[in-house]
């Protein structure tokens, strides 16, 4: 039976640290018993797991804001041909080493009466104060998904709906504003469709999208920031791993150092 996180388990788990790497080399099942064993005290059980032929599902919260940015107040500002840039060849791309002509940003300010209008404009660079949240307590985020040149010629994004959840997600437990995934979405196939030309015509690259949202609010302390800023960025690249010749990635593992939490996955 699974056990409910508690301030008795957290207190026993900082008094028995020195116990970890022997309870990281245990199975699940051997974890658990020694958990109960120990001088934990009585922990209060929660709801018994469903039975494998019926797995047990958690409800997606419901995290769409009252109030959003909207699609249709999307601005665009076309960058002028001096400024655009040579696109290079997809055998050159690497990971995150080159980036489109365009970008979006969307301004949140509390005070302003939160999310303001969407707008693309040409690449640039952000303008930051020293003591924007961000910088000092890493009130921020970010997804990454990908936009596939298919052998139609028809550019796709790959279940975009699932990254706007996971990102609002974040934002809700990092204090961050929340917004509409959908509008998202559609500002970001405007952006693509600007920046096509990008999307590398290979079946080994991609177009990297790159949704960030972060703290601006210039001041101390660990509050919910009064302003934000949630921009996207565009970069075409190629596998994030180098592979031999043959495709595949070589990999070292190492039983002694794991990065779950004993009990986590």
């Amino acid at each position: 039976m699974p056990l409910r996180r508690s301030k008795a388990l957290v207190k026993w788990i900082y008094e028995n640290q020195h116990k970890m790497q022997t309870l990281r080399r245990c199975s699940s099942t051997l974890r658990y018993k020694e958990l109960e064993e120990s001088s934990v005290p009585s922990l209060e059980p929660v709801a018994e797991v469903a039975p494998a032929h019926e797995p047990a599902t958690k409800p997606r919260p419901q995290l769409t804001p009252d109030i959003s940015f909207k699609f249709d107040d999307l601005q665009v500002t076309l960058a002028a041909p001096y400024q655009l840039q040579k696109k290079p060849e997809a055998i050159d791309l690497g990971f995150g080493k080159y980036f489109t002509d365009h970008m979006m940003k969307i301004n949140y300010h509390r005070e302003l009466g939160g999310w303001q209008k969407p707008e693309i404009s040409p690449f640039e660079h952000l303008s930051l104060h020293p003591a924007a949240k961000a910088l000092h307590y890493a009130v921020q985020l970010f997804e990454g998904l990908k936009a596939y040149r298919g052998v139609d010629d028809k550019i796709r994004l790959f279940r975009p709906d699932l990254n706007m959840q996971r990102m609002n997600l974040a934002a809700q437990r990092s204090g961050l504003p929340m917004f509409d995934g959908e509008e998202l979405i559609k500002c970001i196939t405007r952006l693509v469709q600007i920046d096509q030309e990008w999307v590398p015509h290979s079946e080994t690259s991609t177009l990297y999208i790159r949704p960030t949202l972060i703290g601006t609010e210039p001041t101390f302390g660990i509050i919910e920031p009064e302003s934000a800023l949630l921009f996207v960025i565009l970069s075409p690249v190629s596998a994030y791993y180098k592979t031999n010749s043959d495709g595949a990635v070589s990999i070292y593992a190492d039983p002694n150092v794991v990065r779950a939490f004993p009990g986590g996955r």
